[in-house]
């Protein structure tokens, strides 16, 4: 649990700081995908500086996650001003899923990634 704590502080701090740098700017498109691709450039470094491996769709994934809850200038959320084409769950590893779950499940996206696990269980058992 420790180095799940852990894991988020570090990754949140970093995310905050790249936000930092957008607060003030027109939140015209350009300016919103800079902001989601210097976030997901982000989670691929924290992620890629541990020992933790996540597939690119995962990272993108978990970038997106946080993106979705950026309050620029009192605009509102970005899950509220923005669609975003996000990948979808049930096209990643069960790889990807266990380590999701392992470090996100308490996280407000972790209840989404949960019901992909159990899904994924259930299916096994229904097979076996």
């Amino acid at each position: 649990m420790t180095e799940q704590i852990r894991f988020h502080e570090i990754l949140e701090a970093k995310l905050r700081s790249t936000i930092k740098k957008f607060i003030g700017r027109d939140l015209k498109p350009s300016v919103l995908k800079e902001l989601r691709d210097a976030m997901v450039d982000d989670v691929t470094r924290v992620f890629n500086a541990s020992n933790v491996k996540l597939t690119e769709n995962a990272l993108s994934w978990v970038g997106t996650q946080y993106f979705k809850t950026v309050n620029l200038n009192d605009n509102g959320i970005m899950a509220e001003l923005v669609i975003v084409n996000d990948f979808k769950l049930a096209d990643f590893p069960d790889a990807d899923i266990e380590t999701l779950y392992n470090l996100f499940n308490t996280a407000w996206f972790g209840e989404e990634v949960e019901q992909e696990r159990a899904r994924r269980r259930d299916g096994k058992e229904q097979v076996q």
